[in-house]
């Protein structure tokens, strides 16, 4: 008779190897996360606004190093929207969402209505 081993099969995703996958995982999705966490793991928990937010500020400059500041504008953008959204009354001379229709509002009006 033989001797028979059947190794046991690791399916938790956190030990899978990671490769280069350009929709489930953008190698600048991961980047920095020394737990292989992605930062849908952390946005899918907060709303639009301050996921966005969030999702900017961790990838600033990951995917395109000369788009750091547009990266951080862009969450910048997003955290003032939600200041305006709970009631704060941002000063003047700060963006306000509501009163602007900015090149990123066109940006994402086209992109969010698929155009």
């Amino acid at each position: 008779m033989t001797d028979t081993h059947i190794a046991a099969i690791d399916l938790d995703p956190a030990n899978r190897p990671r490769v280069s996958d350009p929709v489930n995982h953008p190698s600048h999705y991961a980047e920095g996360w020394s737990n292989g966490a992605e930062v849908i793991d952390i946005t899918e928990n907060l709303n639009f606004n301050l996921g966005n937010a969030v999702k900017y500020i961790s990838r600033a400059g990951k995917k395109d190093p000369s788009k750091i500041i547009e990266d951080l504008q862009k969450a910048q953008w997003y955290l003032n929207r939600e200041l305006t959204r709970v009631g704060y009354q941002l000063p003047p001379a700060v963006f306000h969402p509501r009163r602007e229709w900015s090149k990123l509002d066109y940006v994402l009006a086209g992109y969010h209505r698929g155009g």
